[in-house]
């Protein structure tokens, strides 16, 4: 037992505020009951008499006492109340099922544009390639073989490249 609690009359201990409330008891009463061991019996029996109670309560809804209580002011006051708490319950969820219908548009949005982005890096990789390699067979042509011979270099070089590194170098950098 700590040394700010001390144990009543009924074997509980009291708490600090209860400390502080038999002090003031005691001085209060000093002039009426002289005698110290009658003012601590009447303390005593006045502290059995007080209660502090603390409840606390988190939800929604009042405590079925409360709900009672507003049952009382008016017949219905409880039904209404627990009509109020359904009503805003499903507008949370109303709200959540919109919030994650639009994540998913969102992501589903995101999703269609990079593929529609890497159709088209393809499409110019490739038109690009075969403008290169006509390059290359043009130059070869008439007899530009160092010509032909770089454009065809580039060519492999940037194939080569693509299977070696990957066709996005961004996606190393999103994974770390």
């Amino acid at each position: 037992m700590a040394e700010s609690e001390q144990p009543t009359e009924d074997g509980a201990e009291s708490l600090p505020q209860t400390k502080e409330i038999d002090e003031k008891l005691s001085s209060a009463l000093g002039e009426v009951l002289p005698d110290e061991e009658e003012r601590a019996q009447v303390i005593s029996r006045i502290s059995t008499f007080v209660k502090h109670e603390v409840k606390i309560h988190a939800g929604p809804l009042p405590p079925p006492e409360q709900l009672a209580d507003y049952d009382k002011v008016h017949a219905g006051f409880a039904l209404r109340i627990f009509e109020m708490a359904e009503k805003q319950q499903n507008h949370g969820i109303e709200m959540d099922v919109k919030l994650s219908d639009a994540g998913i548009e969102d992501r589903v949005k995101i999703t269609d544009a990079a593929i529609a982005d890497q159709k088209r890096g393809m499409v110019f990789g490739a038109l690009l390639l075969l403008v290169i390699l006509v390059c290359a067979l043009t130059s070869g042509l008439y007899d530009k073989t160092a010509v032909a011979g770089f454009f065809l270099g580039a060519a492999v070089l940037n194939a080569i490249g693509l299977f070696v590194h990957g066709r996005n170098n961004g996606d190393s950098n999103e994974q770390e």
